[in-house]
This record gives C-alpha cells, structure tokens and sequence, in this order.
C-alpha cells in the first residue's frame, strides 16, 4: 500500500501531486521526502531475510502436510533462501531425490493483515471525508483493490494453480520456464515447487564468465510479456528482478506467482497491441490507430467520474506514446 501511496504521491515530482499535498498536511515535507526515500531505499532489498525460528516454520510445515518433516524430506536447510513480507522460502530434498524449495507462510501473517487493512480503511475513510481534492483517487477503493489482491496471495493452492496455467499457457515455449508443483507437498500454507537452478535477473550484473547474451534475454523478456497479456490474458503481476531467473541458454524462468492479473478483451483492445504486427521492426515505437476512440475507451474503462478531463487525459497518452 505503502507503494501505491508513493506513486500517487508522484516520486521525483517535487511533491506536486494532490495527495503529496495531503501527506505533506498530514506529516510535514520532511517527513514524507524521508519516508519516500527510506521506501525507495528498502523496495531494492526484495530478499530481506525475516528469519523466523525454524520450530514455527516446521510445525506449519507438519500441521499443514500431515507428517513429521523428516518424513517429508531427505534434508530440510532451516536457513531460508530468501524471505517477504508473507512468506520465507526454504531448499529441501525430496525423497525421492528432486531438488525442491518450500515457500512457507509466516506465522500469524492473516490475523496481521487483516489489522492493517482495517488500518488503512480507516485512514482511507478520513482522507476522502476531509481531503475533498483527492476524492478521485478513490482511496478506500485503492484499498479495497489491495486487500483483495494480498487475501488472494495468502492461498497457496491458488498460487499452485497460476503456476500451472501459466505452464500451459506457454507450453512448447522453450525460451521461457516455469517450476513444477508438488502438489502431495502443496497446502493453503505451503507451496512446495521445483528448486530453479540459475541467477536472479536482478544479479546479472555481477556474474562473471556466464554464457549468456543480454540481447536475446531481453527479446526473451519481451516476447513473454506480450504473449502473456495479448494472446493469453493472464499475466504475472509482480515480475521485479528477484522473482526472474535466467536459466541456461538465455531461459527464462519466473517464479512468485500470488500476484497474477486477468484481462478481457476490452481492456486488450483499449491497450490496442492486439495487432503485434503493426509493431515496426526498426522503432520502438507505437502505432496506435483510432487514438481518439482508444483514449475514451481507456477513460471509461478506468475512471468512473464523469468531471475528469478527456483533453487532459488525451494529452498524456499522446505524449506518452509518441503518437
């Protein structure tokens, strides 16, 4: 939440925007440039260990799965791989012999959201009644929007299913990859996938000696993307650096998926990259015909009051495509 706060607020602007004006009320400037910069700050520590006494860990693990972990698996590595605000990731051993990781939800985590949601519904209802010039944001729906989105990232049999879809959905695809599921090891609390054996994209900087050639990953990257949300409809929503791998031979492969995104064929339509092939090879650039009709689709679609402006609206999305 904090995040989409930040973005509203217009990071880099100077503290212009209506509700960087609310919080600046709300805080003072110093305040608010020091908790923005604090934020940016910590956005790049993605893999901040949280390290939780493994007994809790591992008594989720068996009142979860139904089986003493030594059961489970050959060996269990009590330090995690990497750790978020919900969950930590362990590697483990099957018995039968696969590498795997244990994404393992951190105890407590619902009873905590669920305050801080009534938290920042709280805070959002106080803001739209005395802070009439951002009522356009909507922030109670922002975080209603929110708390739909984490409540869903809380099920991991949820989580299992995005990661098979998407392995359909690209199935035959070769340049990028998707982890297995071991469903008898898989519950709402613990998700237990196939160990990716590669870097993170955010640390390809700092290998050295690697086969792999940045230009083919980036088209890699590229095509993913478009495929993902104009032919499939269905796309990963929290795609940073961390959660990409690059595998051998410039695959990649994504991991992560409590966040995905659905869309339908008119929100495709008002993006207008249906027709992939009016893309120029030579340009990055975006042809975009019908651009009036484009921009009142966008308007309608987003943006429920009829008191914004479409010629404002139309401005930016003209500058922001070079049409």
């Amino acid at each position: 939440m904090l995040e989409i706060i930040i973005l509203a607020a217009g990071k880099g602007t100077r503290m212009k925007s209506p509700i960087a004006k609310v919080l600046h009320k709300l805080c003072g400037k110093n305040m608010i440039e020091y908790v923005i910069e604090e934020s940016l700050k910590l956005s790049k520590s993605v893999d901040v260990i949280l390290n939780h006494q493994f007994e809790k860990v591992k008594e989720i693990i068996e009142t979860e799965l139904g089986h003493p972990l030594e059961e489970l698996f050959d060996y269990f590595e009590q330090k995690p791989l990497a750790a978020g605000s919900l969950a930590q990731v362990h590697k483990a051993k099957l018995k039968t012999g696969e590498e795997v990781v244990v994404k393992v939800q951190r105890p407590g985590i619902k009873k905590i959201i669920e305050t801080d949601i009534h938290i920042l519904h709280y805070l959002a209802s106080l803001i739209e009644k005395h802070f009439p010039e951002i009522k356009y944001y909507e922030p109670t729906k922002m975080v209603e929007e929110f708390a739909r989105t984490i409540r869903k990232e809380l099920d991991f049999i949820r989580e299992g299913r995005n990661i098979e879809r998407f392995k359909k959905n690209f199935e035959g695809d070769k340049t990028v990859y998707f982890p297995k599921v071991y469903w008898e090891f898989t519950s709402p609390k613990v998700l237990t996938m196939e160990y990716i054996k590669g870097f993170k994209l955010s640390e390809i900087e700092r290998q050295e000696n690697l086969n792999i050639d940045k230009k083919i990953i980036a088209i890699n990257g590229a095509n993913f993307i478009l495929k993902e949300i104009f032919e499939c409809h269905f796309f990963h929503a929290d795609p940073h650096p961390g959660n990409i791998f690059i595998m051998e031979n410039n695959v990649i492969a994504l991991i992560d998926f409590g966040m995905v995104g659905v869309l339908d064929d008119v929100m495709v339509e008002c993006a207008m990259f249906n027709n992939i092939s009016k893309l120029p090879d030579s340009k990055y650039q975006l042809y975009l015909p019908n651009k009036d009709e484009l921009i009142k689709k966008i308007f309608y679609s987003f943006f429920s009051s009829p008191n914004l402006s479409i010629t404002s609206l139309s401005f930016s999305i003209v500058n922001g495509f070079n049409i």
